[in-house]
């Protein structure tokens, strides 16, 4: 589980809103399951979530977006 401030909150369910709504569950649980363990700052959140945003409309990841979801090398 993260913890979030409002203003995370309201950055993320803003992401959440061009997703169907029966997406929305799934989209939220999966930038819970990529931030679990990292620090949660505003632009480490705003990358995962917008990451998985992109995923589930259909787009094309960037190498930003796989680096945030942590698919390229950390270091």
């Amino acid at each position: 589980m993260i913890a979030l401030n409002d203003y995370q909150l309201a950055l993320i369910m803003g992401l959440a809103t061009p997703l169907a709504r029966k997406q929305r569950s799934a989209f939220l649980e999966a930038v819970a399951a990529r931030l679990e363990g990292r620090q949660v700052g505003d632009g480490a959140l705003y990358r995962v979530a917008l990451a998985v945003q992109r995923e589930m409309l259909g787009r094309n990841p960037t190498p930003e977006d796989r680096h945030a979801s942590g698919e390229l090398h950390r270091g």
